[in-house]
């Protein structure tokens, strides 16, 4: 199936006209996950070329069918953070669709012409990263590799090639980076996978033969999925925090130009403590621990908002556009000019990372509807 195909059906289906056949390939894509990317190219193609009112005021007799009724239930379950009735039956059904990223939410925003202005684009961040060993050599990743296994103390990719300049002789305490516009899965010698995000590190001793613990020390942020081993716990450690597992799967948030390191638990679980205090929060699944200086605060959280960046996507749920733009800066290396002209409040939304910035850009500036940006060279300028 192609772009054009889907966009036939889909104006089919919104006009009224489709065949028995035609209204099931359309159900049928719908649940077709390897056509999810095609499918948000094409809505993004007719969602450009609506006119508002078509977005908001599509509600009529096709609400009632109970195909729809279906595709409006499927909806409010996996996307309960929007505000359906603002937009309409049929945002519902382009969200269904997959196109999430089209129909941010944000109470005070109003509607205007909009237009990101584009002197050159940027495309999205991809696998990129390198290896540096005790002795301040570097060592370039593949880009077209999606994992790094150390395996026996060698390197090697996740399909089994060895990584070509690495030494083992000559090793010592080891770190994986990735740049901004960069991520990286890496398998550490106890099975443990880590998933770095953008502008991140993972710093540790390539035997992992501590008889107590596995110790790994961490930049930025990173999804983990550590491997059991009751004799030795797994401890990360971060420039404000120490968090010690002995297997499960979090997510750990420490950027330093974010305000606090957070703590995100998915399964199992997790004691969390300062790094020069005894006590230690242990977190349920689903919860999350926010360090700042002052101490440390728990709370119940989205999942999805805080590990979707691991599965491809940026979801936003009643987040600032400050730290929205900071996670775009950092996956597009970009800076960000003029920040404080950025509206304020709380915006709701999803986003593929497969984007290219301008697309991005132009989702924002109609979830806004009050902001304007350019892009300049590594820049983002915000205007009004």
């Amino acid at each position: 199936m192609d772009k054009d195909r889907l966009i036939y059906l889909w104006r089919c289906y919104v006009n009224d006209t489709s065949s028995d056949i035609e209204l099931q390939e359309l159900k049928n894509a719908l649940h077709d996950a390897d056509l999810q990317d095609l499918i948000d190219e094409a809505l993004t193609d007719i969602y450009q070329t609506l006119p508002p009112r078509d977005i908001i005021d599509m509600t009529g007799t096709d609400a009632k069918d109970s195909s729809f009724q279906a595709i409006i239930s499927h909806a409010q379950e996996r996307y309960p953070f929007i505000h359906w009735l603002r937009y309409g039956a049929a945002a519902i059904v382009l969200l269904c669709l997959g196109i999430a990223a089209l129909f941010f939410y944000h109470p005070s925003g109003r509607k205007q012409d909009t237009h990101t202005v584009v002197t050159q684009d940027v495309l999205p961040g991809s696998n990129k990263a390198m290896i540096t060993n005790s002795d301040g050599k570097t060592i370039s990743l593949s880009g077209s590799k999606d994992a790094l296994v150390l395996d026996g103390g060698v390197w090697r990719y996740g399909d089994g090639t060895e990584v070509s300049g690495d030494e083992p002789s000559s090793r010592g305490v080891q770190t994986v980076s990735t740049p901004r516009g960069g991520t990286y899965q890496v398998i550490l010698p106890d099975k443990t996978k880590v998933w770095l995000n953008a502008a991140s590190s993972i710093r540790f001793s390539p035997a992992f033969d501590d008889p107590h613990s596995r110790e790994v020390f961490l930049k930025g942020e990173a999804y983990f999925e550590v491997s059991k081993d009751k004799k030795r716990p797994f401890i990360v450690v971060m420039d404000k925090q120490r968090v010690t597992v002995l297997g499960t799967h979090f997510n750990i948030n420490g950027y330093t130009d974010e305000p606090a390191v957070k703590t995100t638990l998915i399964e199992g679980s997790v004691g969390v403590s300062g790094l020069h205090k005894s006590d230690i929060h242990v977190l349920q699944p689903g919860q999350q621990s926010e360090v700042k200086n002052d101490g440390i605060r728990i709370q119940k959280v989205d999942i999805d908002q805080v590990v979707d960046w691991k599965n491809g996507y940026f979801k936003f749920v009643e987040e600032d556009m400050g730290s929205i733009m900071r996670k775009i800066a950092r996956w597009y290396d970009m800076d960000i000019q003029d920040v404080d002209l950025l509206p304020e409040g709380g915006f709701s939304g999803r986003i593929s990372r497969n984007k290219n910035l301008s697309q991005v850009l132009r989702m924002i500036e109609e979830a806004s509807g009050s902001v304007q940006f350019k892009i300049e060279e590594r820049r983002i300028i915000v205007t009004r």
